[in-house]
C-alpha cells in the first residue's frame, strides 16, 4: 500500500511519484511490466488511497488513452483493468456515464482481440473479463461477451488444470493467479445466478477444487509457495487467502493431513513433496510446459527447495523481472537452480525473455516410501544429448535428520559436471574443505558434506524472492571432470 501519499505508486519494488493532475501514463523510464501495473488499476483496492485520487485516476485514464495505445490497450492489460473497474464500481455503487462508456468500449474491443496467439493464463484473463463485463452490462452485445467468455473459460480450465490439480505453466505463482480467477468466476456465477450448463459448471467446480488441493499439497511449513519457474512472492493472493475464498465459494476445507507427515506425488506437474515436522522438501521433475507456451519455464529439472524448522534453507533463485537482460537470464539458467550443469550447457535451449527452443526430455520420476526412508529418483536428457547423456538424481531421506543426494551422469566420453546448491541469504555458510556449515542466528543448524574427490567452492549468487528485489546469497558449487559414467554425492543433515 502507498500509505495515503497522493500520487505514489509502488510496483515490483519500484516507487514513483506521479502528478495526479497530469498523469504520465507512458512512464518510459520504467519497465514494461511496471507500466502494465499502472494500467491494471489494482490500486483501486488500496484502502489508504483516497477516493478522490482514485476517481481522478479513472478520469485521467479515459481522457489520455485512446483505443490502441501501447501498454494501455494490450489485451491482458485491458482484461485486468476491466475486472478491477467493475469490482470498484460495484462496491462503491458508482454510476458515471463517461466511465461506463469507456468500460463498454474496452469490453467490445477485448471481445475482438482475444489472445489466442498466447493462450495459457492470458486467455483465461481475457475470458474472465468478458464474463464480468457481460454480467455488468445488460444488452445484446453484453450477452455475447458473457457467452463467449464462459465458453472460453470453461474449455481452457479443462485443459489448463492438470489431472493432479496443477496449472499447466507449472509456476506456483501463476497457479495461484489462475485459481483466484476460477474462484472469481464461480463466485460471479453463483451471485448473479448466471445460466451455465450443469456439466460445464460441475467441471469448473471440480477443477477448482483440485487446484485448491494441489496448492495445499505444495505449500511449505509456513504456507508459502515454492519459487519454481517464474514465481515470486507478493504477486498473487496468499495461499491462506485462497483457501478462505475457496471455503466461502465452494466449501473447501484444508485437510488435517496438512499438519502431519506426508509424501505427495504430483506427476502431471512434476512436483514431489516430502514433509515431516522438521523438514519440508519439494522436488521439480516436470517437462517444459505447456509445449505451445513455455515462456515462464526455467532450467530447473531435478532442482529442489529444502526447509528446516520452518525456515527456508535451500532455495530456488526466483525471478527478478521480465525484461530481457542479465537478471532475467540469470534466473532462468541451469546453474541458478539446485541441480547439475554438464559441460556448462543449459538443460533446455532458452533465449529471449520468454523463449524456449529445443527442450530437455524427462525419462522418469518416482517417489517411494519405505519403512525407514523415503526415496525419490528422477532422470532426464538435456536437449543437446550427445553421447546419450542422462542425468539421474536420487534423493534419499532417512526420516530423521539426513538427506543423501546422488547425481549420476550416464553416457560416454569425458565431461565437466557441476552441481549447485543455493542457500537462503538469512544463513551464513562456512566452508571447511568438503564440509559446509549453515549458521542461523549465530548457531550451526545443519551441514552439507561432499564425498571425496569432488572439487568444492563457496560462491556468491543472487536470490530474487520478489519482483525487483535482488539479494546476494551463498552458493555451494561441487565439480568434477570425469569419464562417464560419473557421480557427485553429498549429504545434508541437521546438527
Amino acid at each position: 500500500l502507498n500509505k495515503g501519499v497522493t500520487g505514489v505508486f509502488n510496483f515490483l519494488n519500484e516507487s514513483r511519484v506521479i502528478d495526479i493532475n497530469n498523469v504520465d501514463w507512458g512512464c518510459r523510464n520504467k519497465s514494461k511490466l511496471w507500466r502494465y501495473n499502472l494500467h491494471y488499476f489494482d490500486y483501486l483496492n488500496e484502502v489508504d488511497r483516497s477516493e478522490e485520487e482514485k476517481l481522478a485516476l479513472l478520469d485521467s485514464w479515459v481522457g489520455s488513452n485512446c483505443i490502441g495505445k501501447e501498454d494501455a490497450w494490450e489485451p491482458y492489460t485491458v482484461s485486468l483493468r476491466i475486472v478491477n473497474w467493475i469490482w470498484y464500481f460495484y462496491k462503491r455503487k458508482l454510476s458515471d456515464s463517461n466511465l461506463d462508456i469507456s468500460l463498454y468500449n474496452q469490453s467490445a474491443w477485448l471481445y475482438n482481440n482475444i489472445e489466442y496467439h498466447i493462450l495459457a493464463n492470458h486467455i483465461l484473463k481475457n475470458a474472465k473479463a468478458l464474463i464480468f463485463s457481460g454480467t455488468y452490462f445488460n444488452d445484446r452485445e453484453a450477452k455475447k461477451w458473457r457467452q463467449k467468455g464462459l465458453g472460453i473459460f470453461i474449455s481452457e480450465v479443462n485443459e489448463q488444470i492438470l489431472a493432479d490439480g496443477g496449472h499447466c505453466e507449472k509456476s506456483p505463482m501463476y497457479h495461484c493467479i489462475v485459481l483466484e480467477d476460477c474462484l472469481d468466476v464461480i463466485n460471479l456465477i453463483k451471485t448473479n445466478r448466471l445460466r451455465v450448463d450443469k456439466l460445464n459448471y460441475k467441471l469448473l467446480r471440480s477443477k477448482t477444487m483440485h487446484a485448491l488441493q494441489f496448492l495445499e499439497n505444495i505449500i511449505d511449513l509456513n504456507d508459502d509457495i515454492p519459487l519454481f519457474n517464474d514465481s515470486a512472492f507478493g504477486i498473487s493472493m496468499e495461499p491462506k487467502e485462497l483457501f478462505n475464498y475457496g471455503n466461502k465459494v465452494l466449501g473447501f476445507r484444508v485437510s488435517n493431513a496438512s499438519n502431519s507427515d506426508y509424501v505427495k506425488k504430483l506427476p502431471e506437474s512434476g512436483y514431489y513433496v516430502i514433509k515431516n515436522k522438521k523438514w519440508f522438501c519439494i522436488i521439480d521433475c516436470g517437462e517444459v510446459s505447456p509445449p505451445y507456451q513455455p515462456g515462464h519455464t526455467h532450467c530447473d529439472i531435478l532442482s529442489y527447495e529444502l526447509m528446516l524448522n520452518n525456515k527456508r534453507m535451500i532455495v530456488d533463485t526466483g525471478v527478478h523481472g521480465y525484461n530481457n537482460g542479465d537478471l532475467r537470464n540469470y534466473s532462468r539458467k541451469t546453474s541458478s537452480h539446485n541441480t547439475v550443469v554438464i559441460d556448462g550447457k543449459e538443460q533446455s535451449e532458452i533465449w529471449g525473455a520468454f523463449r524456449v527452443a529445443r527442450r530437455a526430455r524427462i525419462y522418469n520420476a518416482l517417489l517411494t516410501q519405505l519403512d525407514d526412508r523415503i526415496v525419490f529418483k528422477g532422470s532426464y536428457a538435456p536437449y543437446w544429448n550427445k553421447n546419450r547423456i542422462i542425468h539421474e538424481r536420487s534423493i534419499v531421506f532417512n526420516c530423521s535428520n539426513e538427506w543423501v543426494i546422488v547425481d549420476e551422469i550416464k553416457g560416454s566420453g569425458k565431461h565437466r559436471v557441476e552441481s549447485y546448491v543455493h542457500i537462503h541469504p538469512d544463513f551464513c555458510v562456512i566452508q571447511n574443505d568438503r564440509v559446509f556449515k549453515f549458521i542461523f542466528n549465530g548457531r550451526i543448524v545443519a551441514e552439507l558434506c561432499v564425498d571425496n574427490n569432488i572439487n568444492t567452492s563457496l560462491e556468491r549468487g543472487l536470490y530474487f524472492p520478489e519482483f525487483g528485489k535482488k539479494i546476494h546469497n551463498s552458493v555451494i558449487k561441487m565439480s568434477i571432470i570425469t569419464q562417464l559414467p560419473g557421480n557427485i554425492t553429498y549429504k545434508i543433515r541437521m546438527t
